[in-house]
């Protein structure tokens, strides 16, 4: 995967991905990482084509990362100073929507009825990291995320291969903040929405390939918010601090847990309350800001502590507290993310190949030392002003103090 780290390319991306040869005294055999079991049992629930869409009235929008990464917390990662979040006073309460009296959050977007609360989500984060960038106020295409994933006139850069897919396969069929990361390190987006409107009927895109839209950012980080391998977000107080200092930082960030819709309780006075025991996943959304005092009582099920995470849902502004909800400490979350953007600058170049980003791990057991090199041909005359250099071996990774991927 070319860029979960900090330091993206601007001229020439070099990647040691240990893929190319290996110096040995005896040849290695190449083994693949398990994948995780939770995205094994996603794939388990496709039947050829079609995606399960199981969630009332809005489609599951949510596939499991492909790669495990609870191997992190057997073999605790190095510490990267430039991975951690300055420690910052958190506060009993705080609302993107007002900090100092300005907000970092856009507006509340609807998915209408297809699984897109991924893209949603993804768009959301970076509108709002934008703003807490001391940018302007962006409306992003989430439809461009949603396509483009699945749908490439060159089949090498499309997830699935969904060249004969249905329109409401691919746009039912669901994701996770690594899709965004493949698809916006490679400099395919993000766009505007005027580029590429969510469609309220079903439209299909008109351009063969995402980089047919004029891009108007740069993708630079994606923060992994699941602390060494631990999946639940919600773990603990220390893993939670660690999430609101990611938001007084970058803006929303992405979160996925189960939306049972039985377990939304609406009062009068506290808002839309949510918390279920269930632990399967189904749905994307934001954490835009928290209350540590939120009572336990508004929720119809006792989660068993106070306090709440104040949620941004994609199901248009008519829904919960104006698309807003209040979800319990104690909810099961899982696979978080900080997004980090920047403006766009039309002559970056990169190169790279691993098109669909980070889908597996492999690696050689046993061996002490690796080398590889990854070659490119420039096609033009410039300067390499940044390079990129992961390492991995098959039972190890580096990861940052808050689980951001520094090398791999």
């Amino acid at each position: 995967m070319q860029r979960l780290i900090k330091r993206s390319i601007i001229a020439v991306a070099i990647i040691l991905s240990f893929a190319n040869f290996v110096l040995a005294e005896s040849e290695p055999q190449l083994v693949d990482a398990p994948l995780s079991k939770e995205f094994l049992e996603w794939r388990k629930s496709l039947n050829e084509d079609k995606v399960s869409t199981k969630q009332d009235k809005y489609p599951n929008g949510y596939v499991p990362f492909p790669v495990d990464l609870s191997y992190l917390a057997k073999n605790p990662p190095r510490e990267d100073s430039d991975s951690r979040v300055r420690p910052l006073a958190i506060p009993d309460k705080y609302d993107l929507r007002n900090v100092g009296g300005k907000s970092y959050i856009t507006s509340v977007k609807s998915q209408g009825q297809y699984g897109t609360c991924w893209a949603h989500a993804a768009m959301g984060a970076m509108e709002s990291n934008y703003l807490m960038n001391g940018g302007s106020e962006l409306d992003l295409s989430e439809m461009h995320l949603a396509w483009y994933t699945f749908k490439n006139s060159d089949k090498s850069k499309a997830l699935y291969n969904m060249t004969s897919s249905s329109y409401s396969s691919v746009m039912n069929h669901g994701g996770n903040p690594l899709y965004s990361a493949a698809l916006y390190s490679r400099l395919a987006g993000p766009v505007l929405e005027t580029s590429l409107p969510y469609p309220k009927v079903e439209t299909i895109p008109s351009k063969a390939t995402p980089e047919e839209y004029p891009r108007i950012l740069r993708l630079r980080d994606l923060f992994y918010l699941d602390r060494y391998g631990t999946i639940n977000v919600n773990e603990s107080k220390t893993q939670r601090d660690i999430v609101k200092q990611r938001i007084m930082k970058n803006g929303s960030v992405v979160v996925h847990y189960n939306s049972d819709s039985t377990a939304y309780n609406k009062t009068s006075s506290n808002g839309t309350a949510f918390y279920t025991t269930e632990k399967s996943i189904n749905h994307a959304v934001q954490i835009v800001g928290w209350d540590d005092n939120y009572s336990r009582e508004n929720f119809s099920t006792d989660p068993g502590i106070d306090g709440a995470w104040l949620i941004k849902n994609s199901w248009g502004t008519y829904w919960g507290d104006g698309g807003y909800f209040w979800m319990s400490y104690n909810q099961y979350l899982t696979e978080g993310a900080a997004f980090v953007v920047e403006d766009t600058d039309p002559d970056m170049n990169i190169y790279y190949y691993d098109a669909l980003g980070w889908c597996a791990s492999s690696g050689w057991p046993g061996c002490e030392f690796l080398y590889s090199a990854n070659v490119f041909k420039s096609t033009r005359h410039e300067y390499l002003t940044e390079g990129d250099c992961y390492e991995y071996c098959y039972h190890y990774a580096s990861a940052g103090a808050d689980g951001r991927i520094l090398r791999h």
